[in-house]
């Protein structure tokens, strides 16, 4: 026979062990800029860095800059719980044509295509996010 006194032990390691897998979500949220003024196109990509003691981090965050200039996305924790550090990426928008005429097909070789925010990088390359809200806006350089 088991008795509840002789397995507390027991059940307070697992009520350890499974506290540290409480951690909840992280939803980040901000705005994008490039020399003071608003980024209106493109990504935002958050991944998480393993770290010793946490080797599976959890998956990517992605993000479309708004119109606006803002993003927000959720990251969700790895097998281990939430990283702690971030690295930062910005994806530009894909080239369009410099003119208003719709083309149907390939483009004339004499259309320029604009490339806006190609180029631009994080000026903070890595992050630290925590569980719940984080506002977090990034500078392009």
């Amino acid at each position: 026979m088991f008795s509840v006194r002789s397995q507390a032990p027991l059940f307070l390691l697992l009520a350890v062990g499974l506290s540290g897998c409480s951690e909840g979500p992280a939803v980040v949220s901000g705005k994008v800029a490039a020399d003071g003024k608003e980024v209106t196109a493109g990504g935002i990509v958050l991944s998480p860095l393993a770290t010793e003691g946490n080797i599976l981090p959890g998956k990517p965050g992605m993000a479309d800059i708004r119109p606006d200039g803002t993003y927000s996305l959720q990251l969700q924790p790895g097998a281990n719980g939430l990283a702690q550090r971030f690295t930062v990426r910005f994806t530009p928008p894909a080239p369009y044509p410099s003119t208003a005429a719709e083309f149907k097909g390939a483009l004339p070789q004499d259309v320029p295509l604009i490339a806006p925010y190609q180029g631009l990088i994080p000026k903070q390359a890595e992050i630290e996010i925590k569980p719940g809200s984080n506002v977090i806006n990034i500078e392009l350089i």
